[in-house]
């Protein structure tokens, strides 16, 4: 997903970016922080600490509202791109096959979980805005969203490794 996030961001600004492929959070905050990258597209949790620490200067947050836990960064949408919106969602799938009863079990279980109070706030304090859809609504999300990135990988040429 940063991947493409910094592709939608190149074609936006016309920047010669080269994307450089880390495996996770930590090394990529270690080579913002030792100068050998220039910017990055990260998640709120890996990047939150140095940004607090001012450490890190944080531009922009890609999701289509500001965060919660940390307001006074403006969206990509204020800085004007209002086009690079790129929400880093997680989601819980099953295969097709699974019987309805246990999806809906799993389903109830997870949204009684992320409706405790407790939970809530370890989810925000890490950065993430707790939901708990309905599988119709992820369906939704989901039809929408595989095209659009689909679309920007064609593109740009990105192959999955």
């Amino acid at each position: 997903m940063f991947h493409l996030t910094g592709e939608l961001f190149k074609q936006l600004t016309g920047l010669a970016l080269q994307h450089v492929p880390y495996r996770g959070g930590g090394p990529t905050v270690t080579a913002l922080l030792a100068g050998e990258i220039p910017l990055a597209f990260e998640t709120m949790l890996a990047l939150q600490p140095q940004v607090r620490a001012g450490t890190l200067r944080a531009l922009a947050i890609t999701s289509a509202r500001r965060s919660a836990v940390m307001p006074e960064i403006p969206t990509t949408a204020e800085s004007g791109f209002p086009q690079l919106v790129a929400d880093n969602s997680y989601a819980l799938f099953a295969p097709a096959s699974t019987p309805a009863m246990k999806t809906a079990r799993l389903h109830d279980a997870t949204v009684a979980a992320l409706a405790l109070p407790d939970v809530r706030e370890r989810l925000r304090e890490q950065g993430a805005e707790p939901v708990g859809n309905s599988s119709t609504e992820l369906a939704t999300y989901v039809a929408a969203e595989i095209p659009k990135w689909a679309a920007l990988a064609r593109q740009a040429g990105a192959k999955p490794e």
